[in-house]
């Protein structure tokens, strides 16, 4: 995984972003003060094989068939 610090989804900032590779989950890990949390962020609906980040800190998703998905901010519902 890696430490968020792009601008695609500014709520990310500083969370450690990784993924299950089995269930297709994709995790973030925080820290407030001394505690440590894990925030369940989307179930891809794939197998997660790896990530990647472009100059600008933004993260990139690469699934087990070799498609590759930039991380973007959810639209909020209408």
């Amino acid at each position: 995984g890696y430490v968020y610090r792009g601008e695609a989804v500014p709520g990310l900032a500083g969370v450690y972003v990784y993924a299950d590779y089995c269930s297709g989950e994709i995790w973030g890990l925080s820290r407030t003060g001394g505690t440590w949390t894990n925030t369940l962020l989307l179930a891809a609906g794939f197998h997660v094989s790896s990530f990647g980040e472009d100059s600008h800190g933004d993260l990139y998703i690469v699934d087990h068939d070799g498609a590759v998905h930039k991380m973007v901010a959810a639209a909020a519902p209408a």
